[in-house]
């Protein structure tokens, strides 16, 4: 069995490299989509019959969950989440609007702490490991599998 230390440690470099390349687009990503975020937010609470601005929010939280956890922010994409599940059962009532302000401010705080923190290696080792582990005994993570595609590109092996 593969310990999540030496399975980081079993990642070719080149794969290593365009992990954390990823990592570093998916912060810049995170500093473009923070206002956008917001902006959003304010626009749906404004005028809760907004369809558009429900559909690029969830749009842009669908984008964010589908990578964070993979790239060292698993707060942030399961936040984005939950946010994602809200949108698609919007009903405008009070308590919904309470639910998303709450889950939006939430991801907002967890966006910043992303562009002012780098990932803790300990996140990295434990969501690199696993890859690791998993990818050694033919299984996939769907979660990863947007690192995973760009990775072997990088390295040559797609």
């Amino acid at each position: 069995m593969t310990t999540q230390n030496s399975a980081r440690s079993e990642l070719p470099p080149a794969l290593q490299k365009a992990i954390e390349e990823t990592r570093l687009r998916f912060i810049d990503t995170v500093c473009e989509r923070l206002p956008e975020v917001e902006a959003l937010h304010i626009e749906i609470m404004r005028n809760p019959a907004d369809v558009e601005a429900q559909k690029k929010l969830s749009f842009i939280v669908h984008r964010l969950s589908g990578i964070a956890a993979t790239v060292g922010y698993p707060e942030l994409g399961s936040t984005a989440a939950e946010i994602e599940g809200i949108l698609a059962q919007f009903d405008q009532s009070a308590d919904v609007k309470d639910i998303l302000t709450g889950q939006v401010e939430t991801l907002l705080d967890h966006m910043e702490d992303a562009i002012t923190t780098p990932a803790k290696t300990a996140r990295n080792r434990r969501t690199f490991g696993g890859f690791v582990s998993a990818f050694q005994v033919g299984h996939s993570q769907p979660a990863l599998s947007h690192v995973i595609a760009y990775g072997f590109m990088q390295v040559g092996l797609r």
